[in-house]
């Protein structure tokens, strides 16, 4: 090889490393428009853990996330509100306690897909964890073949 050749060809080199891996880091995650989750929420309650869970109606267009909670006992009530956005694997929220006088939760998370084998029916699942560092919501789906 020539080499001054050399700087030029670990140039591009490192220029195509650069943009694999900035696509490989910030690849977004791929969200259906529209899906049904199961959800819980647990908050530290002074000397116990308050927690509530059901499903959750999750709504992604483009960048922009949100999520309707409805609570397990009332299937008709939305017991949170999560709006905000999505950013590769990564979620930022604001959590509003639906019909309380509790302010909301500013929550950040990520998603986390794993893929499975040998099951007729379910080739994997997401799971969405969000948190503020005391308040924590968990979201998670099964994915169909």
């Amino acid at each position: 090889m020539n080499p001054r050749f050399f700087p030029r060809i670990m140039l591009v080199t490192c220029g195509v490393f650069a943009v694999l891996s900035y696509a490989i880091v910030h690849a977004q995650v791929v969200l259906p428009s529209q899906s049904a989750w199961a959800w819980v929420e647990n908050t530290p309650a002074i000397d116990k853990w308050d927690s509530y869970s059901g499903k959750a109606a999750v709504t992604v267009n483009g960048s922009t996330f949100t999520a309707k909670l409805f609570d397990a006992d009332s299937p008709n009530f939305v017991r949170f509100t999560l709006s905000g956005t999505i950013n590769g694997n990564q979620i930022r929220v604001r959590a509003v306690r639906e019909a309380s006088d509790i302010g909301p939760s500013n929550l950040t998370g990520k998603v986390v897909t794993q893929r499975f084998r040998g099951f007729a029916d379910i080739s994997g699942s997401q799971t969405i964890v969000l948190s503020d560092g005391l308040e924590q919501v968990g979201l998670t789906r099964s994915l169909r073949p």
